[in-house]
């Protein structure tokens, strides 16, 4: 019993060869050669992998990588054919098709090596007799598959489907109507393009209808919205001046939809704006310019004031436009809005002894309708005050730099106030300029030490928008007009005229000084007398020519406010008396 247990056990522990050796078989039949197989295609591409017809077997990456470069190449040259009722002919190159060389090359090291061992195997086996064709990894320039587009949609026979159009004939409101359209499919256009690149073949557009967004449903709906858009227009503004969108064409821009809740939402329709915008930036803009200024002794020698460079910014201006029409546009009034203009600012000064680094202050006034004797006294004054340096602490006076005003220095005949008349003399128009450069000067906080009004209103200080009261009349030398220099560094006076502008700008060094100068009230308003009329008989009977100029009177005042780090520096107040005062005319006697 116990000899017979042994021998079973004996058996049951007995090698099984006939197991190994199949095992061993399969491994040498098999097994061995996958992984020689493997081993000889380390870091190369398996067989039966091409790219657009190129096979890349047994390829190592910069051999697989420069066959693919060399194909992509090729391509970009090659052309395709798109139809619809013509024929438009494109290279790849100008399609917007980009192929990623590196990551296509990528794919091709990677194929059947992505799953198991045994499926490897398989699709390798099936691609020995159909080749597996690596995709190529792609990427679009929208830009330039969009021109592309654009060009085959005028060149052929497509028509866009078009928004209704707000016009405006005789006054009234008018739609345009709307019309559906067809638009090429870009995304199956894209999918017959890629495919040819393995196919070369030609391609039919493909198109899908559309209708505008904005139809004439829609613009009948709104069109009492219209109406009053196309009645107010809207003006723009940008120091000083005003530019207007007439109503009519403003309206033709728009798609306008009315809300459920009863309000509005105005869409730009295209860019047809940007032409009337351009017209506008070509006045407004400007380049930046730094300053050049050279000083010997005390004396400026030559001086380019720094200037602001100015950009319209016409999207931004746009949308305030369409946000002020949103709203509802009363009776017998235009929206206004500001012009958007971004400002950039030139370089400062170089380091100097006067410390003229900065723009402090301006003043400005217009001298528009002047007499050309007039004009020519306050170009000369201009020019002679231009450049003036003062000190830190130094009082200027306009009398002491001009000096004596008469035809001796230079000046003309021209209208000025004496003894209480309007009559020709010596340097008429020279108080435009001293006007102008007690503005400057308030503005700039410095302390007006002398100044005088006029004997009544003059009308070119009054223009701008300026009310009365903010004048300053010389009269050499009994009047003069005075101001201290009360900041720690030198101000430069520059002045000059553009066109019926003056303007003086003072240049320093800015201390962080806070100006407020109130608006002028205006009392104790007195009309002007009657007319007067006196013969002449210097002029010609039947010649009525005006001699002086009626003006009502009036008080102003005016203050003054300049503090420093909380310290209150000057608070002044300008007073003015303007007497009523008569037009006279002289009537011609002489005869011929």
């Amino acid at each position: 019993m116990k000899n017979s247990e042994k021998k079973s056990k004996t058996k049951k522990r007995g090698i099984n060869w006939k197991k190994y050796g199949l095992t061993a078989l399969f491994s040498l039949t098999v097994i061995l050669p996958i992984v020689l197989f493997l081993a000889i295609f380390w870091g190369r591409v398996y067989y039966g992998v091409e790219f657009l017809g190129e096979d890349l077997s047994q390829k190592d990456y910069s051999e697989a990588k420069s066959i693919i470069d060399s194909r992509v190449i090729t391509l970009a040259s090659s052309q395709i054919d798109i139809y619809s009722d013509k024929i438009h002919t494109y290279p790849f190159s100008k399609l917007g098709l980009n192929i990623d060389t590196t990551r296509t090359t990528d794919l091709a090291m990677t194929a059947f090596r992505d799953k198991n061992i045994f499926k490897n195997v398989l699709e390798m086996i099936k691609a020995i007799k159909d080749p597996y064709e690596i995709e190529p990894v792609t990427d679009w320039n929208e830009e330039i598959f969009d021109k592309s587009v654009e060009e085959i949609e005028k060149g052929s026979g497509f028509v866009k489907a078009k928004s209704a159009v707000y016009a405006v004939y005789n006054g009234e409101i008018k739609i345009l109507e709307s019309t559906d359209g067809y638009l090429i499919d870009k995304n199956k256009l894209k999918g017959d393009i890629l495919s040819s690149l393995s196919r070369p073949a030609s391609i039919k557009i493909s198109t899908t209808p559309t209708q505008p967004e904005f139809d004439t449903t829609k613009a009948r709906e709104s069109v009492i919205k219209a109406q009053e858009i196309a009645i107010s227009g809207v003006v723009l503004k940008y120091d000083l001046v005003t530019y207007k969108i007439p109503g009519e064409e403003l309206v033709s821009w728009l798609e306008i939809y009315k809300n459920t809740d009863g309000g509005w939402r105005i869409k730009l329709r295209d860019e047809q704006y940007k032409e009337f915008f351009t017209k506008i930036s070509k006045a407004t803009e400007r380049e930046v310019k730094n300053p050049v200024l050279k000083i010997e002794g005390n004396k400026v020698t030559e001086f380019d004031p720094p200037r602001d460079g100015l950009k319209l910014d016409i999207e931004e201006t746009m949308a305030k436009v369409l946000q002020s029409l949103n709203t509802e546009i009363k009776t017998d009034t235009i929206p206004s809005i500001d012009l958007v203009v971004k400002i950039t600012k030139p370089e400062n000064f170089e380091n100097n002894q006067y410390g003229i680094r900065e723009l402090l202050a301006r003043g400005i006034s217009d001298f528009s309708g002047s007499i050309a004797g007039r004009i020519h006294n306050i170009r000369l004054s201009t020019s002679r005050i231009n450049g003036s340096l003062i000190a830190p602490g130094e009082e200027f006076s306009f009398n002491a730099r001009l000096g004596d005003i008469s035809r001796a220095t230079g000046y003309q005949p021209a209208y000025i106030i004496e003894n209480g008349r309007t009559v020709l003399g010596d340097g008429g128009g020279v108080c435009q300029v001293s006007t102008t450069a007690f503005r400057a000067a308030i503005n700039a906080g410095l302390e007006i030490t002398v100044r005088s009004p006029h004997a009544y209103r003059v009308g070119y200080y009054e223009k701008l928008g300026f009310k009365p009261g903010i004048d300053a009349a010389i009269y050499y030398p009994s009047l003069d007009l005075k101001f201290r220099n009360n900041t720690p560094k030198y101000i430069l006076i520059s002045a000059y005229i553009n066109g019926t502008r003056l303007t003086f700008d003072f240049y320093g060094t800015d201390d962080n000084r806070q100006v407020k100068i109130s608006e002028p009230i205006v009392t104790n308003i007195r009309p002007a007398p009657e007319s007067k009329y006196q013969d002449d008989p210097t002029l010609a009977r039947g010649v009525t020519k005006q001699v002086d100029f009626a003006a009502a009177g009036a008080t102003t005042r005016f203050t003054q406010r300049v503090t420093l780090n909380g310290t209150t520096l000057i608070e002044k107040t300008f007073t003015s008396v303007y007497r009523p005062w008569q037009a006279i005319y002289l009537v011609g006697t002489k005869d011929n």
